[in-house]
């Protein structure tokens, strides 16, 4: 038996990352399209870690699964209630609070998962 610290935090993040793909999969049959386009911008902005980052509308769509069309109608209501700002291949997070209330439950529920699992 050669399982010491890091096979310990391996285990906890397959089991935390399992979680996420099972919660990431009821989102995506559930939430309608607005709410998990903010989540996934705020996965995103965690990631990246500035409020400013590259993303185009194409990539959006691939990541939601869904068409480019749908990512502009949800991409421009977060717009307009003053949420993010966006041009061509760049999103700025302009209200992370806003966002977050906006973005369906599931991003607090996987965020806290993590959390609990590797402090």
């Amino acid at each position: 038996e050669r399982r010491g610290p890091f096979y310990n935090v391996m285990c906890r993040y397959a089991h935390a990352f399992g979680a996420r793909r099972m919660q990431s999969d009821a989102c995506n049959a559930l939430q309608p399209g607005e709410n998990r386009c903010a989540k996934w911008l705020l996965e995103t902005h965690d990631r990246m870690g500035r409020d400013e980052f590259p993303l185009s509308q194409e990539v959006l769509a691939g990541m939601l699964g869904v068409r480019r069309a749908s990512v502009t109608l949800a991409a421009g209501t977060l717009h307009r209630a003053g949420l993010v700002d966006y041009s061509y291949k760049r999103i700025v997070i302009c209200d992370r609070t806003g966002l977050e209330a906006a973005s369906c439950e599931c991003y607090a529920a996987v965020k806290g998962y993590f959390a609990r699992l590797l402090p």
